[in-house]
């Protein structure tokens, strides 16, 4: 049987969760690393959240990724949208994400523990639900 690798560099087999960033790289292909002041999609992806508006928040995490794609606001605010979505395996996939991506910031002491911590129990209380 061959195998297509997949684009998330892991030189593994083409995995169905890397469909999901690659469906935000196709759509947000415009946005480069770093390129803008990411930090009002942050506070409007928040903002949305909590009047409920859902998709606008979901965009603006989205361009988050795109924008800081080694840090992890921006697949824990994806994880929350999808929770509230009731996407599970989307909201399972970025919080595994977005841990993934806080711990590469321990390395450098830029995180405290404690808010992997609690991303790992927001995560495992999430999946209880």
């Amino acid at each position: 049987m061959e195998y297509i690798l997949c684009s998330c560099g892991s030189g593994k087999p083409y995995q169905k969760c890397c469909v999901f960033l690659d469906e935000i790289r196709k759509k947000y292909s415009y946005i480069k690393p770093g390129e803008k002041d990411d930090s009002e999609w942050y506070n409007q992806g928040l903002e949305y959240m909590d009047e409920n508006k859902i998709d606008k928040a979901e965009n603006m995490f989205k361009k988050l990724i795109m924008s800081q794609p080694e840090h992890h606001d921006g697949f824990l605010g994806l994880a929350n949208v999808y929770k509230k979505k009731g996407e599970r395996e989307k909201m399972i996939y970025f919080y595994d994400q977005a841990i993934k991506r806080a711990k590469e910031f321990l390395k450098n002491d830029s995180i405290d523990p404690e808010a992997i911590e609690m991303i790992e129990d927001e995560k495992d209380e999430a999946i209880k639900n």
